[in-house]
């Protein structure tokens, strides 16, 4: 059974990709269509485990509401 820790863990898009057995551009290409949310890190993208598990399991990202990536708010970058 996976521990909280395992759930709240942070992949990377090869990370990701390995999960949902695809490639890394599929989760690309999944996430600028807003299917599978993302956080950026400078220029990559990174991903709630929890969140791929659960698009595993429902088929959607299971959570509602939220824009698929993490736009830098105002200010950021100067």
């Amino acid at each position: 059974m996976p521990t909280v820790r395992d759930q709240d863990a942070v992949l990377t898009t090869g990370q990701a990709a390995a999960l949902l057995k695809t490639s890394r551009q599929t989760i690309s290409v999944m996430v600028k269509a807003g299917i599978l949310p993302a956080a950026r890190v400078g220029n990559r993208f990174r991903f709630s485990r929890r969140v791929i598990l659960e698009y595993v399991r429902t088929g959607t990202p299971g959570m509602p509401g939220r824009k698929a990536t993490q736009e830098p708010g105002p200010g950021a970058g100067q």
